[in-house]
């Protein structure tokens, strides 16, 4: 009887060591631009690098500070990586940036954050226009540059994500408790039949 107690304490103990497994979900580790940053120079690309490999079916959307939409070209995906390209480069105001991606254990994560673009006057010069193509390829650059490094400062924030249709922690104790009672029911019950 010994011996079923102490396997079912090892079986608790272990689910109880190894709850990543029910927090594998995708968080946002760093954007850019990041949120709160002024950038000084229009853009068109927007990079989102998570803490681990996002799916296809991953989404981004742009507003301005009116509230009006920016028409998303395209989203590509690779790995922890979502690359953004906007139709058109965002000029001078304020923007939030929401995503929705599917994080590799397929549930949905949503998050945001803003930032604001402070460019100068387009002048309708080819130097700029040279300028222009070379800030883009900057920015890819720095998106396939990026490190791995988590910002740990701002974990509760709503830009790292929240987790829709995940487990909460309360739910986790609750089933705890009752993987417990169970046990206890077992024990009592072998313990009544010995008895007998």
């Amino acid at each position: 009887m010994h011996k079923y107690l102490i396997i079912c304490f090892v079986i608790i103990l272990t689910m109880m060591s190894n709850p990543s497994s029910s927090y594998a979900h995708s968080s946002l580790q760093s954007s850019s631009p990041e949120d709160g940053e002024v950038v000084k120079h229009s853009l068109d690309i927007i990079t989102f690098k998570f803490n681990s490999t996002i799916k296809e079916g991953s989404t981004f959307t742009v507003t301005d500070q009116d509230g009006v939409s920016k028409e998303v070209e395209s989203a590509d995906i690779q790995d922890d990586v979502m690359l953004g390209q906007l139709s058109e480069p965002l000029q001078t105001g304020s923007y939030t940036v929401s995503y929705e991606i599917v994080s590799e254990d397929s549930h949905v994560v949503e998050g945001e954050f803003s930032f604001s673009v402070e460019a100068g006057e387009p002048e309708e010069s080819e130097k700029e226009a040279g300028d222009s193509e070379e800030n883009q390829d900057t920015d890819k650059e720095k998106a396939e540059q990026q490190p791995d490094k988590a910002d740990d400062s701002a974990t509760g924030e709503k830009n790292k994500g929240e987790v829709e249709n995940g487990l909460s922690p309360v739910i986790i104790g609750i089933a705890s408790i009752a993987v417990l009672a169970g046990i206890g029911l077992i024990w009592w019950l072998l313990r009544k039949k010995a008895g007998e």
